[in-house]
């Protein structure tokens, strides 16, 4: 986990402004509500039961803040077909609030 924290910073130090696309922009918004989200057309998805249980895990676990976003290519293809891109822009868009984002 702390690698993928390292990692996050360093993305956030490395990568330049930009801004986020639709997809992302709904993502965000959901993440500020519920710390799992899961679009519906992403390939592989997640089921609701899915969904719930990451929820669980993440009370359960008591980690701090966990946030998960499963998106599709479309969100991939906003931030310019770049995966790390995207979790860049959504890191951005939350404000670069503390947690772990997945």
């Amino acid at each position: 986990m702390r690698i993928l924290a390292v990692t996050v910073v360093a993305l956030l130090a490395l990568a330049a402004p930009a801004s986020a696309g639709e997809r992302i922009d709904r993502a965000v918004r959901a993440l500020q509500q519920d710390p799992v989200y899961a679009e519906a057309d992403a390939q592989p998805g997640l089921s609701d039961a899915g969904a719930a249980a990451l929820r669980d895990r993440i009370r359960a676990a008591d980690a701090g803040p966990f946030y998960i976003a499963v998106l599709g290519g479309a969100a991939r293809d906003e931030a310019g077909g770049d995966p790390s891109e995207v979790l860049r822009q959504v890191i951005d868009a939350m404000g670069q609030r503390p947690g772990t984002y997945a």
